[in-house]
């Protein structure tokens, strides 16, 4: 496996911690099914909360905008031909957004992370609410690289080296208790809570929970701020979905080091209005040809970050 979040001065390798919530979900909203057979959605409801536009939101640029996939199809844009690192071709295929001051891009965030001994890292975390950015759990908490809980993170959203984004204080942190306790990767997720009301200010992801066919050769956007850029630019790949477990989500998407966190995100219709969350980038390829993989938003994941949403800040 490849540590996703890298410390900035020099490359480092990786492991993992995490923790579940049990709450209730209020005000949710349930959709119907798309083309999903009645017995496997009976099983698996979709459940989804949209996402919310903020004060700063506009749509993507023309030339941003052609980078969002959306729908399914049968066969990858680019095989993959190598393993055990993060690119997966002999390429890299990712593009740099050009304005990541707007919707969706401004709603992804670089994370500046400090360890307990004062090393710098950097990964990618997403707005799911007024207060909280969620990211992988490796990201806030891990034994080995940051000396257990994160000593500080700072919360920089639709950052770039030529638009320079406000900076929010991360308040406190939460992982998974499995990724806190027992290194679950499956549940490789965590909070950052900030003071201010950036949901608002910067729009928020929607998070949804699917039936099984929903994401088989479903195409999803991933971006967020590796660090082959420094954490100086946001980048984005597209590709479909390659295989689905209960709880990973593993997909023929180019990232890097630094990306830990980013959101896994689709659209439901040809509208790019409604960017819904459907998984937690958290893990390289390794020694898979699976691909890069995320932490699958299941309903107990869906359930944990809406318990972070019923909490406050501090």
């Amino acid at each position: 496996m490849i540590f996703e979040a890298r410390q900035v001065q020099r490359s480092v390798g990786y492991y993992l911690h995490h923790t579940i919530f049990k709450t209730t979900v209020p005000n949710i909203k349930t959709a119907s099914n798309l083309d999903i057979a009645p017995e496997i959605a009976q099983l698996h409801p979709k459940i989804i909360v949209p996402s919310t536009s903020g004060t700063l939101s506009g749509g993507p640029t023309i030339a941003d905008a052609k980078l969002l996939v959306r729908g399914k199809q049968a066969t990858a844009y680019g095989s993959v031909q190598s393993l055990g690192q993060s690119l997966l071709t002999s390429s890299d295929r990712r593009t740099e957004v050009t304005n990541p001051s707007i919707s969706p891009w401004q709603m992804i965030c670089l994370l500046k992370i400090t360890a307990k001994d004062g090393s710098s890292f950097i990964g990618t975390g997403w707005i799911a609410g007024p207060r909280l950015v969620v990211t992988a759990g490796h990201c806030l908490y891990h034994e080995d690289l940051l000396g257990g809980w994160a000593d500080d993170v700072q919360v920089l959203p639709g950052h770039c080296d030529s638009l320079p984004a406000t900076t929010y204080k991360g308040l406190r942190f939460e992982t998974s208790m499995e990724w806190r306790y027992k290194g679950d990767e499956n549940l490789d997720i965590g909070a950052v809570f900030v003071a201010e009301d950036i949901g608002s200010i910067h729009g928020t992801f929607g998070v949804g929970t699917y039936p099984e066919n929903f994401y088989r050769e479903r195409l999803v956007n991933i971006s967020g701020y590796p660090i082959d850029y420094y954490g100086d630019a946001q980048v984005h790949h597209a590709n479909r979905i390659k295989t689905v477990t209960k709880s990973k989500l593993y997909y023929d998407v180019d990232t890097e080091q630094g990306q830990s966190g980013s959101p896994v995100w689709v659209y439901e219709s040809d509208e790019l209005n409604n960017p819904i969350v459907i998984g937690v980038h958290a893990h390289g390829a390794g020694n898979t040809d699976d691909g890069n993989s995320g932490v699958r938003i299941t309903h107990q994941v869906f359930q944990l970050i809406n318990g972070w949403l019923q909490k406050p800040s501090t």
